[in-house]
């Protein structure tokens, strides 16, 4: 037996999706990271940088934090920053350039 179930399916006209629904992924460590929306995230090697965003549901406190996720040990940090960190901010966008 597989150890995924099988997947429903939605089926439109000349559409056939199937209906995903993810795991709760409970091996995640590190830092507790708050919910927010309006962030923004670069990747570069292994980490996910989050900077920003709003946090929880209504639009009032907004973070001026930076965390990485480390894609291979799935683990949340908070780096600590030199110098001084800038304002606060929402829908900013953040680049890698190779």
């Amino acid at each position: 037996m597989s150890k995924y179930p099988s997947l429903p399916y939605l089926t439109l006209p000349y559409l056939t999706l199937p209906c995903l629904t993810l795991p709760t992924l409970h091996y995640i460590t590190g830092v507790q990271v708050s919910p927010r929306y309006g962030h923004s995230s670069v990747m570069y090697k292994d980490l996910l940088v989050v900077y920003g965003g709003y946090l929880g549901r209504e639009k009032g406190t907004i973070s001026r934090l930076v965390y990485y996720f480390n894609m291979t040990s799935h683990e949340w940090t908070k780096p600590w920053i030199r110098g001084q960190a800038p304002d606060a901010r929402v829908g900013q966008v953040l680049t890698y350039l190779t």
